[in-house]
Parts: structure tokens; sequence; C-alpha cells
């Protein structure tokens, strides 16, 4: 027994050690660069790599892990553009929500592309978002800061939080496609229609008499009621209500067999939303 116990404390004290070399690591890091020269937004390196390895959500990582130039050049372009380091390439606010989604969206994939093949991308010791880390706009910054400046260049729009993707089955889906600034409104509304879709975001519980909704829809249920409630000059409005104005009439039917619910979250899903098929003679074409 004193054995097991000097084991256990042995272990814990290794793991210790390794996360303060990783903190102290992390620490020494820049967290500003010397920005001289305004780049440009390369854009299209992304969208050629969503439309190349995204399929319904799912991303073919064996493929990209072997085909990942484009992303990494795009991730790399992201150090010295942004709204502080070049205001000039995004002067409205739909420019400055749109780049920091697809900067969001782009570092998440590069991460997980580093981490594959995995079968998740939950870690024990520090959470995804906040670990995750690349310069963009001149600073070091980790995909929650990102994503808080997505969420404060949109108001707080709740919409955005279907287009910050991570890659995990709990997360919004990601598309095969860029956010732009010309398609953002209807991006977004398009955004939250298929999160209404996703089991893993919105599930109904007829035993249990609850509707279970994910983390994303979970952290914005007051934000769409307070949004549809302005709208619609209305102070007694439902979740329910506020996602029925995204549905379509086969998710509003759904959505009505909820009513009277209770309102609980659900559990996040970790596992990697890998979407990679056996290897075939053809890929060396790629």
């Amino acid at each position: 027994m004193q054995n097991s116990y000097r084991y256990i404390f042995t272990v814990r004290l290794i793991a210790v050690a390794i996360m303060a070399v990783s903190l102290a690591g992390c620490q020494s890091a820049k967290k500003t660069i010397e920005c001289n020269k305004a780049g440009r937004l390369k854009y299209e390196l992304l969208d050629k790599t969503l439309h190349a390895y995204v399929r319904n959500g799912s991303v073919d990582y064996r493929r990209l892990k072997a085909n990942h130039r484009l992303l990494d050049e795009f991730v790399d372009s992201l150090k010295c553009i942004g709204p502080k380091t070049s205001p000039e390439l995004m002067p409205s606010d739909k420019d400055r929500i749109a780049f920091w989604i697809n900067a969001h969206n782009a570092i998440a994939l590069r991460e997980a592309v580093k981490r594959y093949p995995c079968k998740s991308v939950y870690s024990f010791w520090q959470d995804f978002s906040t670990s995750t880390q690349a310069y963009v706009d001149g600073k070091l910054m980790s995909l929650k800061e990102i994503a808080d400046a997505a969420r404060r260049a949109g108001g707080y729009d709740p919409r955005i939080e279907f287009a910050l993707s991570i890659p995990a089955m709990g997360s919004p889906k990601l598309q095969a496609e860029i956010y732009k600034p010309e398609k953002l409104d209807d991006q977004l509304d398009n955004a939250v229609h298929r999160a209404l879709k996703d089991n893993k975001l919105i599930y109904i519980d007829h035993e249990g008499w609850s509707l279970r909704l994910g983390r994303a829809l979970w952290n914005t249920r007051k934000a769409f009621i307070k949004s549809y409630e302005k709208i619609f000059h209305t102070t007694d409005a439902s979740i329910i209500d506020a996602l029925a104005v995204y549905a379509d009439d086969d998710q509003r039917r759904r959505l009505n067999t909820a009513v009277g619910y209770n309102i609980k979250p659900l559990q996040f899903d970790w596992t990697l939303n890998d979407g990679s098929q056996p290897p075939c003679s053809l890929d060396n074409l790629d």
C-alpha cells in the first residue's frame, strides 16, 4: 500500500513539474511583435483549404495533415494583420467580425492538424481554447481571446457563437467556406439554422421532459431571448420562441414538442470532428 501511495505521489510531482515547465515556456514567449509593414488578407488560402478538406462539418485530417501548407501560410499571415495593425483592410464592423471568425477557425483547425491523429482535443491539463495560441494583429492571442474579439466586434450578437468552431463534435460545425463581410448576416443566420439540426447542440429529452442545449446555445440562450423580446416588443419570450425565428417548419414543429420542458445544459462532446477516409491509391494526386 505504501508503495502505491509513493507511486501516485511521484506521478503527481512529475505532472506538476511538467506543468511548471510548460507555463514557464508560455510566459517566456513574446506577447507582442513589431509590425512595420502591413500585409494582406489571404482569405483565398483558407477558402481553398476549407473547400478541399471540410465536408458537413467534418474534416479529412489525414489528407490535410499531409497538405497543410496553405493553412499554415494563412495563419502565419495573420501575425501583422488586424483591426489595429491594418485598419484600412477592415473598415466596417462586418469586416472585423469576419476577420476574427476566420482567424479563430483557422487557428483551431491548425492546432487539430498538429495533434492529429487523436480521438479527442480534450486535455486534462488545459482548456483547448485558452491553451491554443497564435500571433494575430501584432500580439499573441489565445482562441478564447480571438473569440471574445469577434463577439465584441459584433456587439455580442448571439449568432456569432455558431460561427466559432473548434475541432470537436460538441462545437458548432466548421463550414467549407470562409465568412465574408458581404454575406455575413446570411451566413450567421444559416449557422444558427444548422445548429437546430444538430443533436450535439440541441436535444429534446421527452422521457426526462427537458430541452437540453449544447454549450454554444446554453451560453447564448439569454441573449437570444433578449434579442427576440426587443424585436417583437414582448417580455415573456422563451428560448423556443427565440430559436423558432431561425427554424424551418420541421424544426419549429420539433421545438414545439418541448414547450414547457425544463431547460438544461447538454454535456459537451470533445470527440475530434474527424471525417478522414482510409488511404487509397489516388491520394498522391493531391
